[in-house]
């Protein structure tokens, strides 16, 4: 809590809008800075923000930033930080976590009626005649998958609610496929030393380019370092090289196929999920298979 607040109060000091922004996603889910009553890290960051009148005039900017805005006025009526707890923060809280859980209830109700075909006959029905991504992943030599359909919006929603969705155990099973490019390639007609790399990583990690850049140039020591720097490709590179647009890449019956990195913590997964050619189509895949048939890179890739 103390390190947040004092990283939140360096943003706001460094760049008010970022900060802003930072700070009113930071309270999106909470009624106060780290508890359920006012605390001095509450109170520290309003003094931060009425002592600067851009921050305050910010603060004040109710459809940009509702959440500080809603902040700011319960830690006004429930006085100083030695108050008793606020009742209608509280009542607040209380309001918060039963939306979630009804949220959470409508995303599994939604699964459930959705369904998850279980075997070949059902998936044209899923995929349709135009996706042919079975017949790929059957190609390729996999066998325990599986399609699901999710609503249109589904990247709007929470980890949590696409968690529930996908009927994924833990939302650490929701994975993405991301394509990157070496900015500073050159040619050496090497297999190891690609242009453009597939990368897979869970949602809940964050992508470390170094990192990336390390296990390319560790597999190739005759290369100067500064051959290498990985940087998301873009999306007209991407498209290009999958056949596949922005949140449906899959590095399954891709136009052209790229080297694979898969971040070491999604082996320890029994299973995960991943685009599926559409962005409202998702692909279930058994670990150890997709491992063993598709022989990824295991490296560590990601913070």
């Amino acid at each position: 809590g103390l390190l947040g607040a004092r990283m939140h109060s360096s943003q706001l000091g460094e760049n008010p809008v970022q900060g802003m922004a930072a700070l009113n996603a930071h309270l999106s889910s909470r009624t106060f800075y780290t508890s359920h009553t006012v605390s001095h890290q509450d109170t520290d960051l309003i003094e931060l923000i009425r002592s600067q009148p851009e921050l305050l005039k910010l603060a004040k900017e109710h459809s940009d930033y509702p959440h500080v805005f809603r902040w700011m006025r319960h830690c006004n009526s429930c006085g100083p930080a030695a108050a008793p707890p606020c009742a209608v923060a509280r009542k607040q809280l209380q309001v918060l976590e039963r939306l979630a859980r009804v949220r959470n209830l409508a995303a599994e109700l939604e699964a459930k009626i959705t369904g998850t075909p279980s075997n070949p006959q059902q998936w044209r029905d899923v995929l349709g005649d135009a996706n042919r991504l079975d017949e790929h992943c059957l190609a390729e030599g996999l066998s325990q998958f599986r399609f699901i359909r999710v609503p249109g919006d589904y990247y709007d929603r929470t980890l949590e609610e696409r968690r529930a969705l996908v009927g994924a155990s833990s939302t650490a099973q929701l994975c993405k496929t991301i394509v990157m490019k070496n900015t500073k390639w050159q040619d050496n007609s090497s297999q190891t030393n690609p242009q453009f790399i597939c990368v897979i990583l869970q949602y809940v990690t964050k992508l470390n380019a170094d990192a990336v850049k390390k296990v390319v140039a560790d597999a190739n020591p005759g290369i100067g370092r500064k051959h290498f720097n990985f940087q998301l490709a873009s999306s007209d590179d991407s498209f290009r090289l999958t056949g596949y647009a922005h949140n449906a890449v899959v590095p399954v019956g891709m136009k052209l196929k790229l080297p694979i990195i898969l971040s070491d913590q999604i082996p320890k997964l029994e299973l995960f999920w991943l685009g599926a050619g559409e962005v409202d189509l998702k692909l279930g895949v058994n670990t150890k298979e997709f491992c063993r048939v598709l022989k990824p890179t295991i490296a560590r890739v990601v913070h």
